[in-house]
């Protein structure tokens, strides 16, 4: 995996690897989490969690690419792309995935139909 797959320019949070961080994160852009969070995601566009990055707590986003750790429930109201070391312990509710080979999904997956406007 390349790590221009996690790049979010100048439009977004980063949070970088070996950052701890206890609380919920809320954002309106792109969230890049290279660290570990204890608490919940609320990200209105792209949430990227690149492979030994860890989210202990419920994520909720507009699209997720995610190669790392999600213990929580994830809702993806657009596309989610799990990539090879990508595990949800969890249940994914999302209206379009890419999944590849290895990609661990523990509680569940629910394809919800897109709203059409």
């Amino acid at each position: 995996m390349s790590q221009s797959d996690f790049n979010i320019g100048n439009s977004g949070s980063l949070i970088l690897e070996g950052t701890v961080v206890k609380g919920d994160v809320f954002s309106d852009k792109n969230v890049c989490l290279k660290g570990t969070l204890t608490g919940n995601v609320h990200c209105k566009a792209t949430f990227f969690l690149p492979a030994g990055a860890k989210v202990e707590g419920n994520v909720s986003c507009a699209d997720l690419l995610s190669a790392g750790l999600i213990t929580g429930d994830v809702q993806v109201s657009g596309k989610a792309c799990l990539k090879e070391s990508a595990v949800i312990k969890g249940h994914l509710v999302t209206s379009c995935l890419l999944l590849h080979p290895r990609t661990v999904i523990e509680k569940g997956l629910k394809l919800q139909d897109r709203t059409v406007k």
